[in-house]
């Protein structure tokens, strides 16, 4: 497999430079504990890669792919060797600018890391070449690694994960789809209900 991080857009590292270094100078926060007293140097942004948002209906009709919509960017900060902090820069509606949102500590720092490496290895996606993206479907708590080719999609589920799905483990879209459609099916009949 050869993974390819697609090359954000120009200026967007300065974006998450500045950001970075304003949520630093604020004692307290997690970005401020995590890089604080840290020499020039040990920090890096590494594999920057695409966010998207699914939704509910694109779920349900089984569209991953086609369905979601692009949101941002996310970068992981490293320090030295360490998964510290990742940080997103989202698309604004309003104006299609991309702005600085936050820098995380959360455990998904880590297991994203520990999903790029255990896809490296994995003989599903040896056939290919990837970009990597990250998917989000928040009405479900789902958040999960997409490995994206003209030909195949793949997705690795991140923990915490849901009882339909298991925590690392690559599946097709339409795996991803079946494992989530009930979920989703109650989710939107519940909404609708509200409505």
């Amino acid at each position: 497999m050869s993974l390819k991080t697609i090359q954000p857009p120009e200026g967007l590292s300065n974006l998450v430079v500045a950001g970075l270094n304003r949520l630093a100078r604020q004692p307290g926060t997690s970005t401020h504990d995590a890089i604080w007293g840290v020499r020039p140097g040990e920090l890096s942004m590494t594999l920057p890669h695409a966010v998207y948002f699914l939704g509910m209906k694109h779920l349900i009709a089984g569209q991953v792919a086609k369905g979601a919509t692009f949101s941002g960017w996310r970068y992981i900060i490293m320090r030295k060797t360490q998964p510290v902090l990742s940080v997103g820069v989202a698309l604004n509606s309003s104006n299609k600018t991309l702005e600085f949102t936050h820098a995380s500590d959360s455990p998904f720092v880590q297991t994203t890391v520990e999903g790029i490496r255990r896809a490296s290895v994995s003989k599903k996606l040896r056939k290919d070449d990837f970009d990597l993206r990250l998917l989000e479907l928040p009405a479900l708590n789902v958040v999960s690694l997409w490995f994206h080719s003209p030909t195949n999609d793949y997705f690795m589920p991140l923990p915490p994960v849901r009882k339909s799905l298991k925590a690392f483990q690559l599946c097709s879209e339409g795996a991803l789809v079946r494992a989530l459609n009930d979920a989703a099916r109650k989710r939107s009949e519940i909404k609708n209900a509200r409505a």
